[in-house]
């Protein structure tokens, strides 16, 4: 839930930590997000083959509709546009499928990726997800030798927009490690903006 906060001196995550799906379909307010993973510790540790895994659990894509959230993509009879967030969705301008725009603080990243445009008239085009949402509050340090990703997710079927990159906050006194953080856009038909990542 967008309230629930993982509250601990050390944390060490050695498995995966995903969240649900934001689920709001409301596109009249911008939709709602009600998903993220929220960190608040002394100091995290993620080793290696650890992962905060959060693709495409940002706002949905369209299924014969526009994308959703924020920086939804448009749908239209033959393309959809790529969901936006950091940046601008693409568009295939020759069929007015508009990607979505950039939205969000850059310096405190506080909303999840936008989704996809699909098309109308294939069976199943389902644009992609945007990417979740992380936020670490760490007051010593973090060390990352495991992964994390808040990318967008591709797009299906027929030439649908993919989704945004979502976005990753981490505040800390020392960060290292040797792993990777990510959150790119969805890369098929096309493309989804990228997210945002703030240290």
């Amino acid at each position: 839930g967008w309230d629930t906060v993982l509250s601990a001196t050390a944390v060490t995550i050695a498995g995966t930590v995903t969240h649900a799906i934001n689920g709001d379909q409301d596109g009249e307010d911008g939709c709602t997000p009600n998903a993220r993973v929220k960190i608040v510790c002394t100091d995290l540790t993620i080793p290696d083959g650890g992962t905060i895994n959060l693709l495409g659990k940002g706002f949905q894509g369209g299924v014969y509709t526009n994308g959703y959230g924020p920086g939804r993509g448009k749908a239209t009879l033959h393309r959809g546009g790529g969901g936006g967030y950091g940046g601008p969705g693409a568009s295939a301008l020759g069929y007015s499928a508009f990607g979505g725009a950039a939205y969000g603080s850059a310096a405190l990243p506080d909303m999840p990726g936008s989704g996809g445009g699909s098309t109308f008239n294939v069976i199943n085009s389902t644009g992609g997800a945007g990417g979740g949402l992380l936020q670490i509050h760490g007051s010593g340090d973090v060390a990352i030798n495991g992964t994390i990703s808040a990318d967008g997710a591709n797009g299906v079927n027929h030439c649908p927009g993919a989704g945004s990159g979502g976005g990753v906050y981490i505040q800390c006194a020392t960060l290292y490690g040797s792993g990777t953080i990510s959150a790119k856009g969805g890369a098929s038909f096309i493309g989804g903006g990228g997210g945002r990542i703030a240290i």
